[in-house]
């Protein structure tokens, strides 16, 4: 066997997988450069062999062996060794099959050691054992020989030789398997006499000692069997007496229960009867009252609303149709107006164009000449540089003229703003009287108009008069109330699903009164502190959910015919024994926790209950103390003047009968009773607010006469309302409307147009004043410089005359234009309003045919509601007679039934009258029966064989009294036997038997191992 291949993965400087292929058969050297790699091969071949000297391969730990530790992201150092094993006569013992063996060895960073054989894990001595058998034993101190050890190796002793030569032939392997068989027979050989110890001093005698006790102990059960046997028999003899004296009065007894029975079933089909009767009662009143009647109630304001939504439906629809009429004259007006409108903008847009274009003329000509004006005014004033005082530090020339330029256009802004005014009371003129033309046209909805805001002024002065308003306190504190019930009847259901369901107890009798029924003990108190919760949870226990009814008739009822879904334990308050502790131990408690430094309440101190349920809170926690303390409990319930049960308030209990329970109290502090306390106090929430709300009920329905009232006037006043507002949008509508409304415009643009006017005019005034200062400063400035200027003077003035003519030509027809313009956009504004009217009819036009059209379909639809609906209402009044009549009846079977019952009742206490009687005649031999059933329960189940052949009770097969005496012997000799029997033995001698016989089985196998290995040595 020898090496062909080598894979290293992440071991020492192999960061990756690295395949050293192709060795020699005779390979015995590396040779390479240093830092080659070279001595980690080496290291690595050690490695798969098993090395355990890790020094050797240089490192102190596994993980050293790992690429650098694991620090660069390498976690696993493996290595693989292929060897060529087709010499079978070399090969390891048991491999001599495989033609390659693959050894792989592995170590994880923070992991485990593995080695791996042919691709299966196997365990480091078998990876050994497969390497000894070739005679390569990686462990063994000359297996590896280092440089600088020849020489030590040459100077070995001739002891030192032999072993190694022994390790390189591999008889060494055997020598030490041969050591560890010897050692394991001596553990072995140890073992063997520990078990025949104890074999011959503990188990032989114990078991002898237990076969004597159990032949007693088997020989005391016997005489009990027949000791049980006799007894019986005396007992079944006995019974049999005495049943047979009580026969005869026993079987003219069970005629007349039997007599009685047949009255009691007649009695109760006619109350099943009764029942089914008066539940078909009460199945048809809950139909008539809660289906019927409302379905008819709800039919019959289903007609009153479908009525009220007619006659509101047939007026919009005929308020569409007029509505549609008049909006059709007005488009038809409009379009008219329209064409009058386009023929007038068409002639002033031709008259505006010639004048435009001579004042475009008149125009270039004016400006030339001030152009021209203007140059000989700068170079007046470069001669004369005059500044002003003023803080622009303009020269006076420029003051002028900016005020002569601001003065002109004032002026022009007045002299349209005057023109406009003059054209909006010509216009307005001319609208007033189409106005007064049309006036006829619109005096009908004028008349309906009015009559209209006397009929709602009307509704509305009774309405002021009823003095019911929409927000009325009563209503609103009913709201508020209704969604207070809904919120704690929420929380309720919150709560109620939160508890166990222990405290869910729910019966369906309507034959038995509620208030006879109180419910469980732990929803009759009140919890005075809730630092008690826990305390008082543990100190009554289950009986918290006991259920408190008034009488034990009514517990009787109760579980006979509640329909009780859970078991429940019913305490009835006539029954109960009141159990409280005495005054003097309460006392005693008390002084005890006072000398430890705590307190000492009784249960009952700490709960509050109603009078009523007080024999039930006294039977739940009378007997119980709660102390602060535990140590303050211990003492308390174990001191001799006191000896009662204790709780802490922490869980714990103590008894003085010494029982001791801790850590009782609730994980998560959810105790029961807190959780009960917050449905107690919402149920009384909920009836208070419930009260409350009834009272408002009845205010409120005091009320539901006026609102009704209120309801009929607001609606008639909504409908009037609308009625105006469809009206008046109509009015609009009309040529008349839109007439007025033009007339409105004018009249407010008139007044803007005035306000303008008189601003012009107070500006003209301050401007004309300050050009008259700067020319009195100009001419006082010219003075003492004419000689120098006369020239350009003269010039001057004639370009003024030239400029003034030219002004005044383009003034007038500026002024001509302006007027053209004016009219030209007072037309097209009257067109653009024409066209907006025209285009708002039509589409009013359009929507009104959609409201006709939708009207009458609703109309339509509404009528044929009205009709079914009338049609469901009569059938629902003649479903409601049958009613009635299939009512009176069944109420007249009912009282059949009634009278039948009554006659069985007086029957029925005839003859038990008469079982009384007979009964207190057969008492005796009743009782003496009674009580043999009562002390041996056997009897019930035994009694069939009493007298019968081949039995144990064959009376005439063996006689009563020899029975009796052989029964008071076996009693004196079981009485010797009962003091000496052991009669733990059957279980005790089992267990030994079973010791003895597991100690010989381990011995078995000792002695089998050892006898192998004697072999295999």
């Amino acid at each position: 066997m020898f090496i062909e291949e080598v894979i290293i993965d992440g071991f020492k400087s192999y960061a990756t997988r690295t395949v050293v292929s192709g060795f020699d058969p005779r390979f015995n050297a590396i040779t390479g450069l240093n830092g080659s790699g070279k001595s980690n091969i080496l290291d690595a071949i050690c490695f798969v062999l098993g090395i355990t000297n890790l020094s050797a391969v240089r490192a102190s730990n596994l993980q050293e062996l790992v690429y650098k530790q694991g620090q660069a992201g390498v976690t696993k150092a493996s290595v693989t060794i292929l060897f060529n094993n087709e010499d079978s006569s070399k090969s390891p013992v048991g491999y001599e099959q495989y033609k390659q063996i693959s050894v792989a060895r592995q170590v994880v960073i923070g992991g485990k050691n593995k080695y791996l054989i042919n691709g299966h894990t196997a365990q480091v001595n078998q990876v050994q054992n497969l390497f000894h058998s070739v005679q390569l034993n990686v462990n063994n101190p000359h297996f590896l020989i280092m440089q600088g050890r020849i020489t030590k190796v040459l100077n070995m002793k001739p002891p030192e030789i032999l072993g190694m030569i022994e390790e390189a032939a591999g008889t060494r392997m055997y020598e030490n398997k041969k050591q560890s068989a010897l050692k394991t027979m001596g553990k072995k050989e140890k073992k063997v006499d520990e078990i025949n110890k104890i074999l011959a001093e503990e188990i032989t005698p114990t078991l002898e000692k237990l076969r004597k006790e159990k032949m007693n102990y088997m020989q005391w059960a016997a005489n009990n069997t027949e000791m049980e046997r006799l007894a019986r028999f005396c007992i079944a003899y006995e019974f049999t007496k005495a049943e047979q004296v009580s026969a005869k009065s026993s079987t003219e007894l069970k005629d007349i229960q039997d007599k009685l029975e047949t009255l009691s079933q007649m009695r109760l089909h006619h109350e099943a009867l009764m029942e089914s009767t008066q539940d078909k009662l009460d199945a048809i009143n809950l139909n008539r009252n809660k289906h019927m009647r409302g379905e008819f109630q709800g039919l019959k304001d289903k007609e009153e609303s479908l009525g009220k939504e007619l006659v509101k439906v047939r007026t919009k629809h005929t308020n569409a149709q007029s509505s549609l009429t008049a909006t059709e004259t007005n488009v038809q007006a409009l379009r008219d107006q329209r064409r009058d409108v386009e023929a007038a903008i068409d002639a002033m847009a031709a008259s505006l164009a010639t004048k435009q274009a001579d004042f475009d003329r008149i125009q270039a000509a004016h400006t030339d000449k001030s152009d021209a004006l203007a140059a000989i005014v700068d170079e007046i004033q470069s001669l004369n540089a005059g500044v002003s005082s003023h803080v622009s530090k303009k020269s006076l020339g420029e003051q002028l003229a900016a005020s002569q330029k601001e003065l002109q256009e004032q002026t022009s802004l007045l002299h349209q703003l005057t023109m406009k005014i003059k054209h909006m009371e010509t216009n307005l003129k001319t609208k007033q009287a189409a106005l007064a033309t049309t006036k006829s046209q619109n005096a009908a909805l004028e008349a309906k108009h009015a009559a209209l805001s006397a009929q709602i002024q009307h509704l509305q002065d009774d309405l002021s008069r009823l003095g019911f308003t929409e927000d009325n306190p009563v209503k609103r504190q009913r709201h508020d109330l209704q969604h207070t019930l809904q919120s704690l009847r929420r929380d309720l259901d919150e709560a109620t699903a939160s508890v166990s369901s222990k405290l869910r107890f729910e019966y369906h009798n309507p034959r038995i009164d509620p208030s006879s029924v109180k419910g469980m003990v732990a929803k009759l108190l009140t919890l005075k502190h809730d630092w008690s919760a826990t305390a008082l949870e543990l100190a009554a226990g289950g009986k918290l959910y006991h259920v408190v009814v008034d009488t034990d008739q009514t517990g009787k009822q109760l579980l006979q015919h509640g329909n009780l879904k859970t078991r429940v334990t019913i305490i009835p308050l006539n029954r109960i024994t009141r159990k409280v502790l005495p005054p003097q131990k309460v006392a005693a408690a008390k002084a005890v926790a006072r000398t430890e430094g705590g307190q000492v309440w009784e249960a009952l101190e700490l709960v509050e209950c109603d009078r009523d349920v007080q024999p039930a809170m006294e039977y739940a926690f009378g007997t119980t103390l709660i102390c602060d303390k535990s140590d303050v409990a211990k003492q308390v319930t174990f001191h001799r003047d006191v000896q009662t049960r204790t709780v802490t308030l922490e869980g714990d209990s103590f008894d003085p009968a010494g029982t001791l329970q801790g850590g009782s109290a609730p994980a998560n502090n959810a105790s029961i009773l807190k959780k009960v306390q917050v449905l107690v106090d919402l149920t009384r929430k909920i009836r208070s607010t419930e009260h409350e709300l009834d009272e408002l009920d009845a205010q409120y329905q005091a009320l539901e006469k006026d609102a009704q009232v209120y309801h009929k006037l607001h609606q008639q006043l909504d409908l009037k309302h609308h009625e105006r507002e469809l009206l008046e949008s109509q009015m609009q509508g009309t040529s008349y409307g839109m007439i007025q409304q033009e007339i409105n415009r004018i009249q407010d643009d008139l007044v803007t147009s005035k306000q303008g006017v008189d601003t012009a005019e107070a500006a003209i005034a301050r401007l004309r004043s300050q050009v008259d200062t700067l020319q009195q400063d100009i001419d006082s400035l010219k003075h003492s410089r004419s000689s120098r200027l006369a020239q350009l003077e003269v010039r001057q003035k004639q370009a003024k005359i030239d400029v003034s003519a030219a002004s005044n030509v383009l003034k007038q027809h500026d002024q001509e234009l302006s007027e053209i313009k004016l009219e030209l956009e007072s037309v097209q504004s009257e067109r653009e309003t024409a066209l907006e009217s025209l285009k708002a009819a039509e589409d009013d036009r359009v929507r009104l045919l959609a409201d006709v059209d939708k009207c009458a379909d609703h109309l339509e639809r509404v009528e044929r509601d009205a009709r079914a609906v009338g049609d469901q209402l009569k059938a629902k009044r003649d479903a409601l007679n049958a009613c009635d009549n299939e009512l009176k009846t069944l109420q007249g079977e009912l009282n059949g039934h009634e009278t039948a019952m009554n006659d069985c009742d007086i029957e029925i206490k005839k003859i038990e009258h008469r079982i009384q009687r007979i009964q207190k005649e057969t008492t005796t031999s009743h009782t003496a029966v009674n009580h043999l059933l009562d002390t041996h329960s056997w009897i019930a189940t035994e009694r069939q064989y009493f007298g019968k052949e081949h039995t144990d009770y064959d009376f005439r097969q063996k006689d009563y009294p020899t029975a009796q005496k052989r029964l008071a012997g076996l009693k004196d000799t079981q009485g010797a036997l009962s003091k000496k029997i052991n009669k733990k033995v059957m279980g005790m001698i089992e267990k030994a038997e079973h010791e003895y016989q597991s100690l010989m089985t381990k011995r078995g196998i000792i002695e089998n191992d050892k006898t192998k290995i004697t072999a295999v040595i």
